[in-house]
């Protein structure tokens, strides 16, 4: 067996290796990447919405997410979790015996497409009486969505491979599976987090397939790909859209830098991108309208609802959601920056910060465009993959910024952010000049043994 055969081998078993570990850690964070019960508050804090919207069990498709909370407000939260677990109980059951000291409250800011696709599965496996337990059916949606996002990230580790070394691709595979907030999001069926690795995903893959060469008709297919996808992930929610835009942003980029194609081509891919980003995100609010309207039938209540939505979201109220003592700017960022991307009950690397990983990658950055040349094809990759990491920062920021009243309220949230695409760069970045760095004193050493023999 020659040796071209033994790396694809190795790719391949890289491949199903790392799809398969992603799968089993997204599905039951089986490697504590975070604690259990952690893990499993924030399943139900959110994805008890789409549950809401499955008890209703209809097929109609204005009907917006809903869950059962505590009749009164409470700040207890243990409390307040306990009562929304009986959105699951109902579902379970088929129906709730009591109803007292609880209210249905309903989700209006996201159209919720998700919950809506579900239920049309939900209702129709009722129908033929097929997976009549439902925590089993459940737990099948949720080991669906751990498949979708693992084939997702699969696109990073296929990234760092192909530009990089198969052992890049080893040591991303592991930082994914360590990755606390990637093992939060993963199987959440309110999140569908798949879909926002998803066009990242697609523009890794046809990009590195075809570059910038390639027959129009297959960059017009592209371009379909992004708006369809960017049109259903807003359809399921409005969440991280303009970090979802920069991180495609990122990956053109980086392949522009690499084929050394001219500026103005370069901005032109760019601008069309955004145009069909632009007219995704306008068609599912379009939508989103419509199906409000469909619901409240008052053009009055709908402008009311929409104000509210978008001031909640991007001014930062003082308020009982409020994540911070002081509401500036600067100290929401600053919050994010001191965030951390490993498990904190794991001691020997809870004290890592995303900051502490983004400085260092930043100095590295810094070291490689300003001193490394670009001599040969690695170097241009290196160099190239150091100028989209600081490009890749504005991506987690955008959001951080223009959503601040959201960021404001959803520290416990946003910190995933930082992995759309930032982290991924800053990885693979360091795990190629730690790679180099071994090589390079592996020949010192080698050098200083032959003068001795000498």
């Amino acid at each position: 067996m020659n040796k071209l055969v033994k790396i694809k081998y190795c790719k391949i078993f890289l491949y199903l290796i790392s799809i398969i570990s992603m799968t089993i850690a997204f599905y039951g964070n089986i490697f504590r990447t975070c604690e259990m019960n952690k893990f499993e508050d924030f399943k139900i804090y959110s994805e008890s919405l789409v549950i809401g919207r499955l008890n209703e069990k209809s097929t109609k498709f204005f009907i917006p997410m809903s869950r059962y909370e505590p009749s009164s407000p409470t700040k207890n939260y243990n409390r307040f979790i306990e009562t929304v677990k009986l959105t699951y109980t109902h579902y379970f059951l088929d129906s709730l015996h009591t109803k007292n000291n609880l209210k249905k409250v309903y989700y209006e800011s996201s159209l919720g497409f998700q919950a809506f696709i579900l239920s049309i599965i939900d209702t129709n496996l009722d129908r033929i009486n097929f997976f009549s337990n439902k925590e089993i059916r459940l737990n099948i949606y949720r080991l669906l969505f751990s498949i979708l996002f693992a084939l997702c990230l699969i696109a990073f580790i296929y990234f760092s491979i192909k530009q990089f070394s198969i052992l890049n691709g080893y040591l991303l595979l592991i930082f994914i599976c360590c990755s606390q907030w990637l093992i939060f999001f993963s199987n959440n069926l309110y999140w569908a987090f798949f879909l926002a690795f998803l066009p990242i995903s697609i523009t890794i893959f046809f990009f590195q397939k075809f570059k910038f060469n390639f027959k129009r008709k297959y960059f017009n297919l592209y371009y379909f790909s992004i708006y369809l996808i960017i049109f259903i992930k807003c359809m399921c929610g409005f969440e991280y859209i303009s970090t979802i835009g920069v991180s495609i942003s990122c990956i053109v980029l980086y392949y522009a830098l690499i084929e050394k194609i001219s500026l103005r081509r370069h901005l032109i891919h760019h601008f069309k991108i955004f145009i069909v980003f632009i007219f995704g995100f306008f068609s599912a609010s379009a939508t989103y309208l419509s199906s409000i309207y469909l619901r409240l039938g008052s053009l009055s209540e709908i402008i009311e609802k929409v104000k509210f939505i978008l001031l909640k979201t991007t001014t930062i109220i003082n308020n009982s959601e409020s994540t911070l003592s002081n509401l500036q700017l600067s100290n929401i960022i600053k919050v994010y920056f001191e965030g951390h991307p490993f498990r904190y009950g794991i001691k020997t690397i809870s004290f890592i910060q995303f900051q502490h990983i983004i400085f260092l990658t930043s100095i590295v950055g810094l070291i490689i465009i300003l001193f490394i040349k670009k001599t040969n094809t690695k170097n241009l990759r290196l160099h190239s993959l150091a100028i989209t990491f600081f490009y890749s920062i504005l991506a987690p920021l955008s959001w951080f910024i223009l959503a601040k009243g959201h960021s404001n309220s959803h520290y416990h949230l946003n910190q995933v952010l930082w992995y759309l695409p930032t982290l991924f760069f800053a990885i693979i970045l360091l795990n190629d000049l730690f790679f180099r760095t071994i090589i390079f004193l592996r020949k010192i050493i080698i050098l200083n043994y032959k003068s001795k023999i000498v």
